[in-house]
């Protein structure tokens, strides 16, 4: 018997690095799997990987810095596919100019959207679901930079990853 026998699980940056590594593993496990990543060509060919395993998958493009685009994936998913059970925050970015001679704020701002904000917007869009029925569970990828700092990463990326270690104690206490 598949430990996740049916389950939907969603998986953002589902469609490269640990992201897909994460997909194909749920699907082996018998999840379900949504995945979602902004671009779409990496999207399908993840989808198509998995499907050719025999495994139920769907790709949905989005930007997890756009919260209502996230809430607008979130619904679409449940609609297709069933409420989301289990939540693998997985995308992430990093930029080139991460140092602080050649960092541009709005470079700062991209990779916080998306490694800190993008985390808080899927949260918000299926945390109520999972509430109301009394069960899920919420999985965020980070960093070693998420407890301590890294001077390769650069200034965005040890703030967005050391901002995730809060969001996730919140999360774990409420």
């Amino acid at each position: 018997m598949k430990t996740l026998d049916g389950k939907i699980a969603w998986i953002t940056g589902g469609a490269t690095g640990v992201g897909r590594q994460t997909a194909q593993r749920l699907a082996r496990d018998g999840a379900r799997v949504a995945i979602s990543g902004r671009r779409e060509a990496e999207l399908e060919q993840a989808v198509a990987h998995l499907r050719a395993e025999g495994h139920d998958a769907h790709a949905f493009a989005l930007d997890v810095a756009d919260a209502e685009a996230v809430a607008a994936t979130a619904e679409r998913i449940a609609g297709q596919m069933g409420p989301v059970e289990l939540l693998v925050c997985s995308a992430g970015l990093n930029v080139r100019q991460r140092y602080w001679q050649d960092l541009a704020a709005v470079d700062f701002a991209k990779v916080t959207r998306v490694n800190l904000e993008g985390v808080a917007n899927c949260v918000v869009a299926v945390l109520p679901g999972m509430r109301a029925r009394g069960s899920g569970t919420v999985v965020v990828v980070s960093s070693w930079a998420g407890r301590h700092y890294l001077p390769f990463a650069g200034a965005a990326y040890n703030a967005s990853k050391q901002g995730l270690a809060g969001l996730v104690d919140s999360l774990n206490f409420e």
